[in-house]
């Protein structure tokens, strides 16, 4: 009742997420935390340490691979021709986080575009009052 969805603009062509990276062992290790964290959280069904390491796997992810979310300049739509300015990845990051009720967010997949995923506090109320978001549900067979 906590995971929500919100459409990005998909991940331009030819732009690559690893550009620039920067993958150390501290860089891996405190993804790795991240998760674990997420896991025990989950577990125990603490949603504040949930949204802390869901957010914490984030920063986590683009420290390793900034790219994810300031892709190089020949992947930007700055063409003049455009009549709709395209909200770059970090605008859309820092619009969405400043709603009420968002505790945390990331990029599923490797970023670039696509989704934003958010933990919010209640995800039908959340839907209701954004349309553009859908509600996750995630089942365990």
């Amino acid at each position: 009742q906590h995971l929500v969805m919100i459409p990005m603009e998909p991940r331009r062509p030819g732009c690559s997420v690893v550009e620039g990276k920067d993958v150390t062992e501290t860089k891996v290790k405190a993804l790795a935390k991240a998760a674990d964290d997420c896991w025990n959280a989950i577990m125990i069904r603490d949603l504040k340490a949930f949204a802390a390491a869901f957010k914490a796997s984030f920063e986590a992810q683009e420290a390793m691979f900034p790219a994810m979310i300031h892709p190089s300049l020949e992947c930007r739509d700055e063409s003049s021709e455009s009549v709709e300015k395209v909200e770059s990845i970090q605008q859309v990051i820092d619009r969405w986080s400043a709603v009420p009720g968002v505790l945390a967010w990331k990029m599923p997949g490797a970023g670039g575009g696509g989704y934003l995923a958010c933990v919010v506090e209640d995800a039908p109320q959340f839907v209701q009052m954004h349309t553009e978001s859908f509600k996750l549900t995630i089942r365990r067979t």
